[in-house]
C-alpha cells in the first residue's frame, strides 16, 4: 500500500516555479504526517497586493485514498479585534488526486477585504470547501 504523499503540481505553477520552490514545497510534503487519511489544509504564503487586493496560498492535502473534486470554496480570515476583515467565494474547478498535495493560491479582489496591514502575519482562516462528487462541507481552522 502507498503511504506517502507525492507533490501535485498544477501545470501553471510548474511552469513558473523555479526548482529551489519546487524543491522547497516537496521538503514541506515530506514532513507530512503520511498515516493519516483525510483532507487537510496548510497556509503557507501569504501576500497584500498593491491595490489592496489579497493572496492566500495553501497546500491542499488530500490523505485519502480517493480523488477529491474542489468545486466550491468558500474562505474567511478573521482575528480577534476585527472580526471576518477577508472573505471570498471560489469555484476553482479542482481535482485532488489521491495522496498528494496541490499547492494553490486564492486572490482576492479589494472589494473582498478591509485589510490594509501589508505585514499580515495573524488571523484565523475558515476554509469550507464542496466536492460534486460526494457533497461534503469542510470547515477547518487554524491561526497563520
Amino acid at each position: 500500500m502507498e503511504t506517502q504523499l507525492k507533490l501535485d503540481l498544477d501545470p501553471a505553477w510548474e511552469k513558473t516555479l523555479s526548482g529551489t520552490q519546487k524543491q522547497q514545497l516537496q521538503g514541506k510534503v515530506s514532513t507530512l504526517d503520511h498515516s493519516i487519511d483525510l483532507f487537510h489544509i496548510i497556509c503557507f504564503h501569504t501576500n497584500q497586493k498593491k491595490n489592496g487586493g489579497f493572496v492566500l496560498s495553501l497546500l491542499l492535502c488530500n490523505y485519502l485514498k480517493q480523488s477529491l473534486p474542489l468545486n466550491q470554496v468558500k474562505i474567511d480570515i478573521t482575528n480577534r479585534e476585527k472580526g471576518v476583515f477577508i472573505n471570498g467565494e471560489f469555484t476553482p474547478h479542482i481535482v485532488l488526486k489521491p495522496r498528494t498535495v496541490k499547492p494553490w493560491s486564492f486572490i482576492f479582489e479589494p472589494e473582498q477585504t478591509t485589510i490594509r496591514n501589508k505585514h499580515f502575519t495573524e488571523g484565523t482562516i475558515t476554509f469550507q470547501i464542496t466536492s460534486n462528487e460526494n457533497p461534503i462541507l469542510y470547515h477547518d481552522t487554524f491561526i497563520m
